[in-house]
């Protein structure tokens, strides 16, 4: 489904779940918390380039259909022809072209008045979708491949990790519990890759600071005296000199 924004219209409302709350990447009017009714965020849809590529897909949020479920997120209002305009051609090439959506208009409540519904234009995708996934066998395997992708926006983990962070301090009414497991998982695997690929502790060149000179003196008996001693002639012989003692320190 295709939503056309008339010409005459004064404001549009447009709905974010995912990115777009984080990262609106648009001009806009005012901007809203609340929430939709009978939708569940499930990232089952792929991207092969802001977050992925084709040959190792990411994965990004869309919205599946439950009636015992309201979903919150950012609403953002575009008032002004040109405003509208810009918007609109700048989400339509984002979530559409790139990103394999289609738009519907759902009623978003606010916060702040949930008597009165504003009609909102909102992304998602469908099946139907050259991009679609669906669900993975386990959220393991979800967490795994999506911490393995990147795209031209960045990390596929960043994706979900700053949603996550973003919904908790901003909207802390959200129990999102698919969002909120799958990004514990995630920085879980993060954790668990940034320990393996840290530096060995192996003692080497890289390890020893410069020299370290003790105070104490320590005796060195002097080349000469060697050869004088040897030839029992050392009588008039200074066999030994003071010299500071010397230590490689290891770096810690």
């Amino acid at each position: 489904m295709s939503v056309t924004v008339s010409d005459n219209a004064e404001s549009i409302w447009v709905f974010g779940y995912g990115s777009l709350t984080w990262k609106p990447g648009i001009s806009y009017s005012s901007k809203h918390y609340g929430y939709i009714k009978g939708f569940k965020r499930r990232f089952w849809q792929g991207n092969t380039t802001h977050r992925g590529t084709p040959e190792q897909p990411g994965r990004v949020a869309t919205l599946v259909p439950d009636s015992t479920t309201i979903l919150w997120g950012v609403a953002y209002e575009l008032k002004g022809k040109e405003q509208i305009q810009a918007g609109m051609e700048n989400l339509t090439n984002r979530e559409m072209r790139l990103g394999g959506y289609t738009t519907y208009v759902i009623d978003f409540y606010r916060r702040e008045s949930h008597e009165y519904p504003i009609p909102t234009v909102v992304y998602t995708a469908t099946p139907d979708s050259h991009l679609w996934m669906g669900p993975h066998n386990s959220l393991d395997q979800m967490a795994l491949q999506i911490v393995t992708s990147h795209g031209t926006a960045g990390a596929n983990s960043d994706y979900v990790t700053k949603l996550a962070d973003f919904t908790r301090k901003y909207i802390p009414e959200e129990t999102d519990e698919h969002l909120f497991l799958l990004d514990k998982k995630i920085r879980t695997l993060l954790a668990t890759r940034h320990n393996v690929h840290k530096p060995s502790e192996k003692m080497n060149s890289k390890h020893l600071r410069p020299a370290k000179v003790h105070s104490e003196m320590v005796s060195i008996e002097k080349p000469f005296c060697i050869a004088k001693r040897i030839s029992h002639n050392d009588e008039a012989c200074d066999r030994t000199v003071l010299e500071p003692r010397v230590e490689m320190q290891r770096d810690e």
